[in-house]
This record gives C-alpha cells, sequence and structure tokens, in this order.
C-alpha cells in the first residue's frame, strides 16, 4: 500500500485539527471529527476511481455548534460521537443524527468533556473528564455510572483513550498522569 495525501478532499471546508477517525468497515467509509464541530465522511473505494471530496456532514448534528469532537466509534451501523459538547449518534442507515446527552442525565455531572468512546456489543463505554466512566446500553436506553469501580485508583483524573482485547472480555482505561 501507498501513502495518500487526502487533504485535497477535505480542505475545501476542513479548517482545524482531525482529532479522531472511525472506520465503518461494512459501507468501507471513513469518518473524521474534528476543532469546532468538524465532521466529515470519506469513501476511499470510489476516490480509487475518481479522486472525490469528502462529504462535509456538519448539517447532520447542529446541535454539536463548534465545540470539538473528541473521539468517534463506529458499533453496529452507528458511529457514536463525544466531546466537549457531550454524546450524540449518527445512524448510518437512516443518515440522522441524535443528540444522547439526555441519556447521561445527571450521571454527566460536572465532567467537561467526553474524551473516549468504545463500542462492545450493545454497550458504549463513555470516558471523560474527572474519572467520569459510562456505560451506555444502545438497545435498552440505558446508561449506567461505573466511575466507583475505578474510582480507587484512577481518581478524578481524565480518562482519554479505551482498548478492548476481544478475546478475554477485558477493557483498558488510559488517562492522566499515567493512569492505566
Amino acid at each position: 500500500h501507498v501513502a495518500t495525501n487526502l487533504i485535497p478532499r477535505i480542505n475545501s471546508f476542513w479548517w482545524s485539527n482531525v482529532n479522531t477517525l472511525a472506520y465503518d468497515s461494512i459501507n468501507s467509509k471513513i469518518y473524521l471529527g474534528g476543532d469546532s464541530g468538524l465532521f466529515a465522511r470519506f469513501d476511499p473505494v470510489a476516490d480509487l476511481i475518481t479522486p472525490t471530496p469528502a462529504q462535509d456532514m456538519r448539517s447532520k448534528i447542529p446541535f454539536w455548534l463548534t465545540y470539538p469532537i473528541n473521539a468517534l466509534e463506529y458499533e453496529g451501523g452507528h458511529i457514536y460521537i463525544t466531546g466537549q459538547w457531550g454524546f450524540a449518534m449518527y445512524d448510518i442507515a437512516t443518515d440522522i443524527a441524535t443528540s444522547l446527552n439526555d441519556k447521561l442525565g445527571g450521571i454527566y455531572g460536572s465532567a467537561n468533556s467526553n474524551n473516549a468512546v468504545i463500542g462492545v456489543g450493545q454497550d458504549v463505554f463513555i470516558g471523560s473528564d474527572e474519572g467520569v466512566f459510562l456505560k451506555y446500553n444502545h438497545t435498552t436506553g440505558i446508561t449506567q455510572d461505573l466511575s466507583p469501580n475505578i474510582r480507587t485508583y484512577f481518581g478524578a483524573y481524565a480518562i482519554r483513550k479505551f482498548a478492548y482485547d476481544s478475546a478475554n472480555g477485558d477493557l483498558f482505561i488510559g488517562g492522566d498522569q499515567g493512569r492505566l
């Protein structure tokens, strides 16, 4: 494989950092999230035939305004979006995004930024500033606060990234000050 400069595909509307990527393996699309609420979709398969620009998808998430998108996750036909604004889901089949901030309820509390998201089966895990650790089940719509499970060793440090070991069912959490 050869590295390809994709800047010309997004430079007509993208003016900031690419903070996160998610890959839709079913439809072979790449989703991009960035500062200022930038959200886009790129089709690398179509680009092989004719170089095409990425699709500016900010209009799909008008409620996000200009807040940064910190993490994207593809899971079960959805792109989950987290960032300073909160939590949202983009449904690929219907081409509709929905704010899920109401699913966080009072659990979200004073955390001011959702930094990490990962999908594991029916569950979506969300990591935030101040060590807030949530599990949202997209089938039931129920959110659980799992912060007490990690509070003794994670404290109030920000959660930055997740990694999932599917063979053993282990979820790894990484954060500020070397927390793991």
